[in-house]
């Protein structure tokens, strides 16, 4: 079993590397950074973000930017006597 997962770790590393040696190493090497910072660092998803030039994700906004909440406010919990 060991060996197995060894040699898929392998193949995935030199999948990686593969990319490098036909795609622009620094977009290589971008995609794994994105890859790694989204706890995602498969040969699947780095190959699509090389593929798709390595472009890092749009920073999501902070607040609710004016949308609506179906929240209530605290009174709604707490329990009269």
């Amino acid at each position: 079993m060991m060996a197995s997962n060894a040699m898929a770790a392998y193949r995935s590393c030199r999948g990686v590397v593969s990319l490098a040696e036909r795609h622009n190493p620094e977009i290589v090497e971008r995609a794994c950074q994105i890859a790694l910072a989204a706890g995602d660092a498969r040969y699947h998803t780095i190959k699509a973000l090389t593929e798709s030039g390595a472009n890092p994700p749009n920073p999501r906004p902070d607040g609710d930017m004016g949308t609506g909440a179906l929240l209530r406010g605290p009174a709604a919990f707490t329990i009269a006597n």
